[in-house]
């Protein structure tokens, strides 16, 4: 039935195990769920945490950093698992509790039995005999039927009113539970199983992590604070247009788009010349590294509504006490009082302050719930943002606040904790030196990236910023035309690829006889992608070119014909980088996009090791303000880097990802 039980320090210590099972648990197991659950924070607390043929589910004791994991056969549903999980926790801390925190001020720990750090065996054997005990009681019982007010569906819509809590009816749960089940459950005709009353009462004293708390009613907004004067109104400014591509000039070179020779001061109409539009293309433009985004704050237009609420900045008046504030979800000050006397403020800014309190899921759920809705307004996908506020709550339920401290300042300070190390990649994806290394292969292969996506995300746009990029670092590029699909795809690539060598011509770089630092493979339309892929491979390693980028079709996540061909290339030509191109302006289809594409590489590749998406070009990133959640959104599904942000419409519009200005713009207001 049970595989392996065990407990362990969030520091790694382990402190007892059972293997109890026939088939032997590695301990990559264990070590995938403590990447996933506590490092990279991506596991779902609701759900069960799957890694090859074995469930886990867990409970946390966030008093002494404690987690308690159980592992099965996925197959199996076994209801007492979280029965098993909540009375383990009681025990081992009522028992060892004193030890653990010995251990965690540095003193070492008793080992009677020679085989654990702790001697659990006989507690253990108690608690599996009453819980194996009560649950054959409970399936004795008839299940049964809920009524309508009693069902989730009811409990979102509002329509069922909640009872009154006894301490007879608290509510139990695990990190994974994702229905909670009370103590007189089974007694009322429920055949869900249950720990009794005092087991709940002690694991509420514990701090294990409860979801008793349902949906709080949202934070009514205050008035606006009081201010006498006002910044003057500032005037819109005239938006300048790129002469030669149409787009918005971002350039230290950009003017306006004025050619009169009426106004003082000003030449004689004249028509751009290419001169105008390289300028700022210089070579050392792109030499290295990429730059970081960088996030500004925008400013409020004075059309918009000015009305402050509870969480916005507050205003002061000149010669008058400022108004004492509270961190809001960004981290700025939060007004508390309003048009009130410095007195009032104060005592209202102190009740808000919660110094050495034990953190319960009833503290969090309103500010959780207010959390939730800001992701989602930041184009967070709604699914991820439910699952970012459970991960906030199983690490904040029973841990003490720091003294002078806010539910709200503590829950932005771990969320921007867990948003961190969701973008943070686990590995770098260093193209310029994985090409370098390359060079020194003895086949001569090149360095092959391959570009996919779904229709109208700009691939083949960045294809070229990308290789932009390249060439300033002076390596050679082949660039594979395998969208046979789309009207007008070669020819776009023919006309980057001659910009290009343009641009390298008019700097100096490429002399008239000097091959083009760019070349074009193409076989024109209705051909095999993966075939001509292969060609251009093999064409790449003739021509001694350092980086072959395959160009892909557009597709839908759900056209299986499309993604057939699509995993067909990818295990045809076995490329070192494979790139999904997305656009930061969506949401939830991000998370669908990167599902699919990710399910079919595996399933369509007829491989027991196929070569799923490695990293993620972000795109249209200029259009989107501080609506960042894409990021996160696509990172989280996919566990993979964004290697790639597209800036504008120049060659030069291309940078990569700044951690830290994503995490502040997704926590603005």
């Amino acid at each position: 039935m049970l595989e392996l039980v065990t407990i362990f320090t969030r520091g790694g210590v382990v402190l007892w195990s059972r293997q109890s099972g026939a088939v032997a648990v590695s301990p990559t197991v264990i070590n995938a769920l403590i990447s996933s659950a506590f490092i990279e924070k991506r596991a779902v607390s609701d759900k069960q945490f799957v890694h090859d043929h074995f469930a886990l589910k867990w409970a946390i004791v966030n008093e002494l950093d404690l987690v308690f994991v159980v592992v099965h056969q996925k197959a199996l549903q076994l209801n007492y698992v979280d029965e098993l999980l909540s009375s383990m926790a009681t025990s081992f801390v009522n028992t060892n509790g004193d030890d653990v925190r010995a251990f965690a001020a540095g003193l070492p720990l008793f080992k009677p039995s020679g085989k654990h750090v702790v001697d659990f065996d006989a507690r253990f054997d108690t608690i599996w005999e009453g819980v194996m005990q009560r649950y054959e009681e409970s399936l004795r019982i008839p299940k049964a039927m809920k009524s309508f007010e009693e069902s989730k569906k009811a409990q979102k819509s509002g329509i069922a009113s909640p009872e009154p809590k006894s301490p007879s009816a608290s509510i139990v749960t695990s990190p994974t539970t994702s229905q909670p089940v009370s103590p007189t459950a089974a007694s009322s005709g429920n055949s869900a199983f249950a720990p009794d009353s005092d087991t709940a009462d002690r694991l509420k004293k514990l701090g294990i992590q409860s979801r008793s708390a349902g949906s709080a009613s949202k934070s009514k907004p205050s008035p606006s604070a009081s201010t006498e004067s006002k910044a003057p109104p500032k005037k819109k400014k005239a938006t300048a247009w790129d002469p030669i591509s149409g787009g918005m000039m971002t350039n230290a070179h950009s003017g306006p788009l004025d050619f009169s020779s009426d106004k003082p001061g000003t030449a004689a109409a004249a028509a751009p010349d290419m001169s105008t539009y390289t300028a700022g293309l210089e070579r050392d433009s792109l030499k290295g590294d990429l730059p970081d985004i960088e996030y500004t704050p925008r400013e409020q237009d004075d059309d918009a509504n000015e009305e402050e609420t509870a969480d916005e900045a507050p205003v002061t008046s000149p010669g008058k006490a400022p108004i004492l504030a509270t961190p809001s979800l960004n981290g700025a000050a939060a007004p508390v009082a309003k048009k009130a006397g410095f007195g009032s403020g104060l005592l209202s800014f102190f009740q808000g302050l919660s110094g050495n309190k034990v953190l319960t899921a009833e503290d969090l759920a309103a500010t959780l719930e207010k959390t939730k809705e800001h992701l989602i307004n930041k184009n967070v996908a709604a699914d991820i943002s439910e699952k970012l506020c459970d991960s906030v709550r199983t690490n904040l339920v029973g841990k003490t606040m720091p003294s002078f401290t806010t539910i709200t300042s503590t829950v932005t300070k771990s969320l921007e904790e867990a948003v961190t190390s969701i973008l943070s990649p686990n590995r770098r994806v260093d193209i310029l030196r994985d090409v370098l290394a390359k060079r020194q292969d003895p086949s001569g292969r090149p360095f092959t990236i391959v570009f996919c996506g779904v229709n109208g995300v700009g691939k083949s746009t960045n294809l070229a910023k990308i290789c932009y990029w390249l060439v300033q670092n002076d390596i050679s590029i082949l660039i594979a035309a395998c969208d046979t699909f789309r009207a007008g795809a070669v020819e776009q690539l023919r006309v980057h690829t001659r910009c290009l060598n343009d641009l390298q011509r008019s700097n100096g770089k490429l002399g008239p006889n000097d091959p083009d630092s760019v070349m074009l493979y193409e076989k024109g339309y209705g051909k095999d992608a993966a075939a001509i892929a292969f060609d251009a491979v093999n064409y790449g390693r003739d021509q001694r070119r350092d980086v072959v980028l395959v160009d892909t079709a557009g597709r839908m996540q759900d056209n299986e014909p499309l993604m057939r061909s699509l995993a067909k290339l990818v295990k045809t030509n076995e490329p070192d980088l494979v790139l999904f191109v997305g656009e930061a302006l969506v949401g939830n289809e991000a998370v669908d996009q990167l599902k699919r594409f990710n399910q079919s590489l595996a399933d369509f590749s007829e491989s027991t090791n196929p070569h799923l998406i490695d990293g993620i070009v972000l795109t249209k990133f200029d259009t989107i303000d501080d609506k960042v959640g894409a990021a996160i959104s696509m990172t989280y599904t996919s566990g993979q880097p964004i290697v790639f942000v597209g800036t504008g419409q120049t060659y030069r519009d291309l940078k990569k990802l700044n951690v830290k200005s994503v995490v502040q713009a997704l926590l603005s207001n």
